[in-house]
């Protein structure tokens, strides 16, 4: 049969074939000795039930299958194999085989002089914004990356301080003009950087100057101060936060690729891990409610279907065994409580946790009742409705008095106060009425009397 990578569903499915234990790394001789003892279970000779042919021809698949993932999963260190299948396969296809989760290739040891004592120079294309120690984000080669006057990086002299070597252009100093194939960055003026000229005396970018004039009658140059892009590198920061500098000091595979940094975006990764929390979840708490299997089985079929990755799969693996073991604990429940306004001038609401989202409806007086959940220096009430439970110089104004009878306060009519009601209620009945009511609890009445 052709070679395959297996997914995560295909080998807990062979696991269980062979009565294995997900999560134990076995070597070639237990699965064999496992396939032994499930074939002699299984054979159709010492096995009469219907299914036994197709069991046994399913446990030799099983094995075949095991012992092929050995190959393609390569021995990793201790330290590695301790790590959750989710992290290794988030860094590397291959686990954190090789070396791969020490390897940085964004590394970045320091600006070198132009004038240096023989060594090489490597031209590097670096975030400022970044953290310092990893801010490469692309390595450039000589015969492949241009400057902003146009000419190639090999053009550019070192015994010039890297100034362009080409006959009639006066670029003092190589400046990484943003390029990926046919793709280029154009400056916000939205010229290009071929209509950029050099001017001496400056340094940087803005030392490159527009020479086209403006649409329109007005035929006036362009007012574009120098070269400045509104183009945001992967990294997520903008292209105003990156120069161009030089280094003695490269990596191993330093020149296999260019671009370094990531090719996703921060705000991706963050939604992706954000996703990749909420599936786990959903699988950990189809665990803790229901049979097991049908939940490892559920998150294989939503893996399958959706496209998820490896990672988002065996993290929704990892979250049914820690809800089997008892590591992944279930939330704690929301407790929804009563609180009273102890202000003597009341408390206006607020359409979210914020001091200056001051909301238009009436305010609740001194003495009114709330219930909600407290969330920091907030009171959530509803939805889009939250009251402060200090003012701003420290004065309190919310004072819990008990918990609420009702987890979901209801809706507030057209005109009331939300999730309020009248003070009275808060210190009990008349006097009148609770003296009748103490009456009928020591007089014994009948349940017909009772009804009445």
């Amino acid at each position: 049969s052709s070679w395959f990578v297996p997914t995560m569903s295909d080998l807990d499915r062979a696991l269980r074939c062979l009565d294995l234990v997900d999560g134990v790394r076995y070597t070639e001789e237990e699965l064999r000795h496992a396939y032994r003892v499930k074939a002699r279970e299984l054979h159709p000779d010492k096995n009469s039930s219907a299914d036994a042919a197709d069991d046994f021809v399913q446990a030799q698949r099983a094995l075949d299958l095991l012992i092929e993932s050995l190959d393609i999963e390569p021995k990793q260190s201790e330290a590695a194999a301790a790590k959750p299948r989710s992290e290794q396969l988030d860094k590397h296809f291959f686990g954190t085989a090789f070396g791969s989760d020490q390897f940085d290739p964004r590394k970045w040891s320091g600006a070198a002089t132009l004038v240096n004592g023989g060594g090489e120079l490597h031209c590097v294309w670096r975030c400022t914004e970044c953290p310092e120690p990893s801010s490469v984000c692309c390595r450039l080669k000589p015969k492949k990356f241009s400057c902003l006057c146009g000419h190639k990086l090999e053009v550019h002299r070192p015994d010039r301080g890297y100034g362009c070597g080409s006959s009639g252009c006066n670029c003092e100093c190589f400046e990484f003009h943003v390029q990926q194939a046919s793709f280029s960055v154009r400056c916000g003026c939205k010229h290009k950087h071929t209509d950029h000229r050099y001017e001496p005396g400056h340094t940087g970018p803005r030392a490159f100057k527009c020479t086209r004039l403006t649409t329109g009658k007005d035929k006036r140059p362009c007012p574009c101060p120098g070269f400045n892009a509104a183009w945001v590198c992967t990294c997520g920061h903008p292209w105003g936060s990156h120069e161009t500098t030089w280094t003695d000091e490269f990596p191993k595979a330093g020149m296999a690729r260019e671009w370094v940094c990531s090719g996703v975006r921060p705000e991706i990764i963050q939604e992706a891990e954000e996703k990749r929390a909420a599936w786990a979840a959903a699988a950990a708490d189809a665990a803790a409610s229901g049979d097991i299997e049908q939940a490892r089985e559920r998150a294989a079929k939503q893996a399958q279907k959706q496209g998820l990755s490896y990672v988002a799969e065996a993290r929704m693996q990892e979250a049914i065994n820690e809800a089997c073991n008892g590591t992944r604990l279930p939330a704690p429940p929301v407790k929804t409580m009563k609180w009273q306004v102890i202000h003597p001038r009341g408390v206006a609401y607020r359409s979210a946790p914020d001091p200056a989202a001051r909301d238009p409806r009436k305010p609740a007086r001194c003495g009114d009742i709330v219930v909600g959940v407290e969330l920091g220096e907030f009171i959530q009430i509803e939805e889009d409705l939250f009251v402060p439970k200090n003012a701003p110089d420290g004065t309190a104004i919310m004072a819990q008095i008990g918990k609420a009878t009702d987890s979901k306060p209801s809706t507030p009519a057209t005109g009331s106060r939300p999730g309020t009601r009248p003070a009275s209620s808060a210190s009990g009945p008349p006097p009148e009425v609770a003296s009748q009511l103490r009456l009928l609890k020591v007089r014994r009445k009948s349940p017909t009397q009772d009804a009445d």
